[in-house]
Protein backbone atom coordinates (compact mmCIF):
# COMPACT_ATOMS: atom_id res chain seq x y z
CA UNK A 1 0.00 0.00 0.00
CA UNK A 2 0.99 3.58 -0.60
CA UNK A 3 1.19 4.50 3.08
CA UNK A 4 3.79 1.77 3.65
CA UNK A 5 5.84 2.99 0.70
CA UNK A 6 5.59 6.56 1.97
CA UNK A 7 6.72 5.58 5.47
CA UNK A 8 9.67 3.69 3.97
CA UNK A 9 10.60 6.62 1.72
CA UNK A 10 10.50 9.01 4.67
CA UNK A 11 12.49 6.65 6.86
CA UNK A 12 9.69 6.68 9.43
CA UNK A 13 10.41 3.39 11.19
CA UNK A 14 7.66 3.80 13.80
CA UNK A 15 4.99 4.32 11.14
CA UNK A 16 6.34 1.47 9.04
CA UNK A 17 6.24 -0.88 12.03
CA UNK A 18 2.72 0.23 12.94
CA UNK A 19 1.43 -0.24 9.40
CA UNK A 20 3.12 -3.63 9.09
CA UNK A 21 1.65 -4.85 12.38
CA UNK A 22 -1.79 -3.60 11.34
CA UNK A 23 -1.68 -5.35 7.97
CA UNK A 24 -0.64 -8.66 9.55
CA UNK A 25 -3.29 -8.37 12.27
CA UNK A 26 -5.97 -7.66 9.67
CA UNK A 27 -5.04 -10.89 7.87
CA UNK A 28 -5.73 -12.75 11.13
CA UNK A 29 -8.97 -10.82 11.64
CA UNK A 30 -10.19 -11.83 8.18
CA UNK A 31 -9.75 -15.49 9.09
CA UNK A 32 -11.61 -14.99 12.36
CA UNK A 33 -14.49 -13.27 10.55
CA UNK A 34 -14.72 -16.23 8.18
CA UNK A 35 -14.73 -18.67 11.13
CA UNK A 36 -17.51 -16.66 12.78
CA UNK A 37 -19.63 -16.73 9.63
CA UNK A 38 -19.18 -20.48 9.33
CA UNK A 39 -20.22 -21.02 12.97
CA UNK A 40 -23.20 -18.69 13.39
CA UNK A 41 -25.29 -21.52 14.83
CA UNK A 42 -22.78 -22.24 17.60
CA UNK A 43 -24.16 -21.43 21.05
CA UNK A 44 -21.02 -22.16 23.05
CA UNK A 45 -19.26 -19.12 24.48
CA UNK A 46 -15.97 -18.38 22.74
CA UNK A 47 -13.04 -16.40 24.10
CA UNK A 48 -10.28 -14.62 22.22
CA UNK A 49 -7.00 -13.09 23.27
CA UNK A 50 -5.99 -9.63 22.06
CA UNK A 51 -2.42 -8.36 21.78
CA UNK A 52 -2.39 -4.84 23.26
CA UNK A 53 0.49 -3.76 21.03
CA UNK A 54 -0.40 -4.78 17.48
CA UNK A 55 -4.05 -5.85 17.67
CA UNK A 56 -3.41 -9.50 16.83
CA UNK A 57 -6.19 -11.81 18.01
CA UNK A 58 -5.64 -15.45 18.95
CA UNK A 59 -8.05 -18.22 19.92
CA UNK A 60 -5.68 -19.29 22.69
CA UNK A 61 -3.21 -17.30 24.79
CA UNK A 62 0.09 -17.72 22.93
CA UNK A 63 3.56 -17.91 24.44
CA UNK A 64 4.29 -14.73 22.50
CA UNK A 65 2.60 -12.70 19.79
CA UNK A 66 3.27 -14.13 16.35
CA UNK A 67 3.25 -10.61 14.88
CA UNK A 68 5.09 -8.33 17.31
CA UNK A 69 6.63 -10.72 19.84
CA UNK A 70 4.88 -9.38 22.96
CA UNK A 71 4.78 -12.00 25.76
CA UNK A 72 1.54 -13.97 25.86
CA UNK A 73 0.80 -12.96 29.44
CA UNK A 74 0.17 -9.41 28.15
CA UNK A 75 -2.72 -10.58 25.96
CA UNK A 76 -6.19 -9.50 27.08
CA UNK A 77 -8.91 -12.16 27.24
CA UNK A 78 -12.29 -11.31 25.67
Amino acid sequence: PDFVKEAEAEGNKAALMSFTFAMKAEEVHAGLYQDALENLDQTEEVFYYLCPVCGNIEKYRPEKCSICGVPGDKFIKY
